[in-house]
């Protein structure tokens, strides 16, 4: 048998995002935090309380209710700090990262190699390997070279940061 939260659909749901609500389950326990999402398919809720974040799968969902509204802007900033990893690298500089890390790779192994425009060209210039420098990536028309140089790709080191 279906709940009613489960039968309030999506809409409802999304309206309820960045407010802050008590859940109470059908075991009888009641939940409190900040709609972090809900889970369209399942009618999962995931909350946000100070740094913990809780899970509430939608069939234990017996009703919800909306304790504020607007919620504070800044619990709104440090839940989006929390789900958004500033901390990254911009994927510009992670392609640049694996460009250099792969450049000094080819050239420990004693093979010629060169940066040209956002690719490197191997061997002289038998092989070209282009962004996102995976062994897949490789170009080139000598077989025997380019095998070469994608077994070399796929033996390189995993990164250890």
């Amino acid at each position: 048998m279906a709940c009613a939260w489960s039968l309030l659909g999506p809409a409802h749901w999304s309206a309820l995002t960045h407010k802050r609500v008590a859940v109470q389950t059908e075991n009888g326990r009641e939940l409190t935090g900040l709609v972090v999402t809900v889970d369209p398919v399942t009618a999962s809720l995931v909350l946000l309380d100070e740094a913990e974040v809780q899970v509430v799968l939608g069939h234990a969902v017996k009703q919800v209710q909306i304790l504020d509204q607007d919620p504070d802007p800044e619990q709104i900033h440090h839940m989006e700090a929390l789900f958004n990893n500033n901390s990254a690298v911009d994927p510009e500089q992670d392609l640049d990262r694996t460009r250099k890390r792969l450049l000094d790779w080819i050239r420990l192994n004693l093979v010629p190699v060169e940066t040209q425009g956002a690719g490197l060209v191997v061997a002289g210039g038998v092989v070209t390997v282009n962004p996102p420098f995976r062994d897949q990536d490789c170009v080139g028309l000598n077989q025997v070279v380019l095998d070469r140089v994608q077994r070399l790709i796929r033996n390189q080191p995993q990164d250890q940061d």
